[in-house]
């Protein structure tokens, strides 16, 4: 039976009703609301996993806003609306559909896309998108409109720091003077200039903090953009520069105070002609160089008293797989990538959209029609499985173990939310093998309530899958209401027995007493 999804609007609604059960005493049997399996004992209850979770031991807390999407400058019109007086409803719609997020425009043509400082002047060479007033009031606007921050890329391939501070002081600090930015970042993959041509062979990182560091001491002196917050270093997934980190962090000192360390990351590539399956997409060890990577970047940003941002993320780099990256199995993957990372140390995670990508988790395109724009907005798998880990911003880290001896493979992640409910996601990573898990929480619990996502299988397309029974409107962006099921305690132990069939995922809500 399908467990519909909430959208973020209701959820407090869901989970005070999830909450209100009341607690379990073991032995109060059929008398109590946890129904009568609660006097079996916990070693007769069949199971095919079995997951504990420890509710004693908290920790860190996860932003309201850790996850995000990242887009391209180009993206910015056919995505948010080509007038700050016609925005897309649907993109807003799936923005707030995921809560408070930030919203990163930069990617590929960050160093493509300049601001034209005079009326007349031409565009610097190598430019090819014109970063105009009305395209950042289309930014603020949005951001406003859905409680969003925006990142913004600024040009560091035409290396002028005057002209840096041109565009923040003339075209961005105007657009958000109502709110709405979170910072502002130099330059994209920067390890790879010396390749791209838009840097010497001598190029190196020391070369590059230097730059960085006068494009935010510019931006930092100037009255009027003063405060404006700084993320970096934006290297590349594989680059051999992650090495030099701390001494990027070091450099930049305390221009990255309230800002952050922000990275790219993939954990997977075929941009030498890898070959893909759904189910590569599970397998064990898929994102075990991903959370180490995080693990230590999330240190180094500590030690320089910063945060870390995944600000560009996707399963497979180089545009993604056709038939992989655009179907269930990229959801499924996306909320374990999602909660592991965190439990790595990131505090956000942007998942990237680029023209012709087969990784977008929104595809939007726009089209004028008699003087107004039109918008046909859609999304990829990879939007439910971030809709479904959304529901843990805002709470705290806690620990759920697979125990030894497994059916079938499982992912098992736990955040205690803010009202003191527990939500234990349970991943299915077995692309044969489904079947009954045994969650036991460290401390007896009511009645729980369970959410379930699903597809026919890892290969299905964005229109087969549900969301609890449910489908984001293709037209609005809207998901409707979900219809909550019961999950009654099953043991003396206080254990829960939950269904994960082939290609699910379960949230399951624990009631805080």
């Amino acid at each position: 039976m399908y467990a519909p999804m909430v959208s973020r609007r209701i959820l407090p609604l869901f989970l005070s009703l999830a909450c209100s059960t009341g607690s379990l005493e073991p032995g109060d049997g059929d008398d109590n609301d946890s129904g009568a399996d609660a006097g079996i004992d916990d070693s007769d209850v069949a199971r095919d996993v079995t997951v504990n979770v420890d509710l004693g031991q908290v920790g860190r807390a996860l932003p309201g806003d850790f996850i995000g999407l990242s887009l391209e400058y180009s993206l910015v019109g056919p995505y948010l609306g080509r007038d700050p007086a016609q925005l897309n409803p649907a993109f807003k719609h799936l923005l707030k559909n995921l809560g408070t997020g930030t919203l990163r425009i930069g990617g590929g043509t960050t160093d493509t896309s300049c601001w034209r400082t005079d009326a007349g002047a031409p565009l610097p060479s190598g430019c090819s998108i014109e970063i105009s007033s009305n395209s950042l009031h289309i930014i603020a606007r949005t951001m406003q409109e859905t409680g969003w921050r925006a990142i913004l890329g600024v040009n560091l391939s035409h290396y002028s720091p005057s002209t840096a501070l041109d565009f923040a002081r003339d075209g961005i600090a105007p657009a958000f003077t109502d709110g709405g930015l979170f910072g502002l970042q130099f330059g994209n993959e920067p390890d790879l200039y010396a390749i791209q041509g838009r840097r010497p062979d001598t190029w190196n990182h020391g070369d590059f903090v230097s730059q960085w560091k006068s494009y935010a001491e510019a931006i930092h002196d100037n009255a009027t953009t003063s405060s404006m917050r700084f993320l970096g270093p934006v290297y590349g997934a594989r680059s051999q520069w992650f090495q030099s980190l701390p001494s990027f962090i070091t450099g930049a000192g305390n221009r990255l105070s309230g800002g952050g360390v922000a990275l790219h990351d993939y954990p997977m590539s075929k941009c030498d002609g890898e070959v893909y399956m759904p189910e590569d997409l599970l397998a064990d060890g898929a994102i075990d160089e991903s959370r180490q990577k995080a693990s230590t970047a999330a240190e180094a940003a500590a030690a320089g008293g910063a945060e870390l941002m995944i600000d560009q993320a996707a399963s497979i780099s180089c545009g993604g797989a056709d038939g992989v990256t655009n179907r269930f199995a990229s959801a499924l993957w996306g909320i374990d990538y999602i909660l592991t990372l965190a439990e790595a140390g990131a505090s956000r995670i942007a998942f990237h959209s680029q023209s012709g990508a087969y990784y977008d988790p929104i595809v939007s395109t726009s089209t004028l029609v008699d003087g107004k724009w039109i918008y046909s907005t859609r999304v990829l798998p990879i939007y439910y499985g971030m809709l479904l880990a959304s529901r843990a911003g805002g709470g705290r880290l806690l620990e759920a173990r697979v125990a030894e001896g497994a059916g079938f493979r499982v992912a098992a992640h736990a955040v205690r939310a803010g009202d003191g409910s527990t939500l234990v996601y349970l991943i299915n990573k077995d692309p044969a093998a489904g079947g009954a898990v045994a969650v036991t929480p460290s401390e007896m619990r009511g009645t729980a309530s369970s959410i379930l996502l699903r597809a026919p299988g890892l290969d299905a397309a964005a229109g087969e899958v549900t969301l609890g029974g449910k489908k984001v409107d293709g037209e609005s962006g809207a998901i409707t209401d979900p219809d909550a099921e019961e999950v009654k305690v099953a043991s003396t132990a206080g254990t829960y027995l939950v269904d994960l069939p082939v290609a699910s995922a379960v949230l399951l809500v624990i009631p805080d007493e």
